[in-house]
């Protein structure tokens, strides 16, 4: 399950009400809270990790908004990429 912006916290949500069962995997991108700190509250996830980046370019508009920083602006493949690499083979720890 993935969620984006305010959709992390109905990812969360709604990967925590279905269980382990039904979702093998939560990935959370442009937090709307401090992401870091909350990966710690984390505790039944198996496997976890805070993946900060920097790219991107020519952000336009609202900053929390898909044409800023906060929607990976011009970084979009290298972010697919990333997660789909962290989906494929999970590893703990930052990044």
């Amino acid at each position: 399950m993935i969620g984006t912006s305010r959709g992390t916290v109905s990812a969360a949500a709604a990967s925590i009400a279905l269980g382990a069962s039904a979702v093998s995997g939560l990935v959370l991108t442009s937090s709307v809270t401090d992401a870091a700190k909350r990966i710690d509250l984390m505790t039944s996830a198996p496997v976890k990790k805070f993946i900060e980046v920097e790219g991107g370019s020519n952000p336009t508009g609202n900053p929390c908004g898909a044409t800023h920083w906060h929607g990976y602006i011009n970084y979009e493949p290298e972010m697919v990429k990333i997660i789909t690499d962290w989906i494929k083979h999970p590893t703990k720890g930052t990044k």
